[in-house]
């Protein structure tokens, strides 16, 4: 099996320094599930969920991940080089990759065709990456605007390498595989959360009333607050989409709800490619799973 052997190549050393002890053990103990195996321990498992039996469901899972414990460790150790994540010890990445395992075990189903492998990688990254970009910052900005502000400084690198200190709009853009509206709000936004952050309780001398000086809190609105006539539009328009998401078979209700970021706890979007290991199909097939499966929601909901 191709992953199974690029995974024994690149997992650390069981005796890597950087490993507990107890887990390199562990690790010195497993071996990457076969796909016969794998396809075994998923068909148990799912009968054993069908007829509630739940040690044996418990167990099961369990086997599955010890299995792929080696996954987990080489993507933790791959993504450890980041630069955001060096305040992190390489056994709490491990530790936040072996949840994402877990919630690719509990939510893979083998009946749409995928490999377990590519599916939990997704999972794995995506619970590691969370955990950095959410705790690495005193302030918690949007992964996805992270990543963006990630792809402006690094097409930045690129062009000064090149000799090119100020380009233009148009020239970034295309380094960083962005256009020039997106690029330009990104640089609007990065110039806004990279200035020292100022404080809700910092008082303001020039306002003040009978319980004494006002604080910047008190002088911001709450946009949150939307007019009743707008909440009740925004129910209904939720309300739609759940009738029209249910009128889509089980592939398509996936490839509509990875794009959409709905499930993920950050609302991050899957890429096409992402969504094509995950259903078992190529990057493209997926596109044309998401564009028939609007086309039939908009149907639903003009009807």
């Amino acid at each position: 099996m191709q992953i199974a052997t690029q995974d024994r190549q690149t997992a650390p050393s069981t005796h890597s320094p950087h490993l507990h002890p107890a887990l390199a053990r562990d690790l010195s103990r497993c071996e990457v599930m076969r796909r016969d195996e794998e396809q075994t321990a998923f068909a148990r498992l799912s009968e054993a969920r069908e007829h509630g039996r739940h040690a044996e469901a418990a167990r099961l899972l369990a086997e599955v991940e010890r299995r792929n414990l080696r996954l987990v460790v080489s993507i933790a150790a791959g993504m450890a080089t980041r630069r955001d994540a060096r305040p992190f010890d390489l056994g709490d990445l491990i530790g936040y990759g072996y949840e994402g395992l877990r919630k690719a075990a509990e939510n893979f189903d083998p009946r749409r065709g995928g490999k377990f492998a590519p599916f939990a990688t997704y999972w794995i990254r995506a619970a590691i990456r969370r955990v950095i970009m959410n705790d690495g910052r005193t302030i918690r900005l949007p992964i996805g605007f992270q990543e963006q502000c990630a792809k402006v400084d690094a097409a930045r690198a690129r062009l000064a390498q090149a000799g090119v200190s100020e380009p233009s709009e148009a020239m970034l853009a295309a380094e960083a595989g962005l256009s020039v509206a997106v690029l330009q709000a990104v640089l609007r936004d990065m110039a806004t959360v990279r200035c020292s952050p100022d404080s809700l309780d910092r008082p303001l001398r020039a306002w003040t009333d009978n319980d004494g000086p006002a604080t910047m809190g008190d002088a911001l609105s709450d946009d949150a607050l939307l007019p009743a006539d707008e909440t009740l539009s925004a129910a209904q328009d939720a309300a739609s989409a759940r009738s029209a998401l249910d009128r889509l078979d089980d592939r398509e209700r996936v490839v509509v709800e990875l794009r959409a970021g709905i499930g993920d706890p950050d609302g991050e979007a899957a890429t096409y490619a992402e969504i094509g290991e995950v259903i078992g199909l190529t990057r493209e097939r997926a596109r044309q799973i998401e564009q028939k499966a609007l086309a039939k929601m908009r149907r639903a909901i003009v009807a």
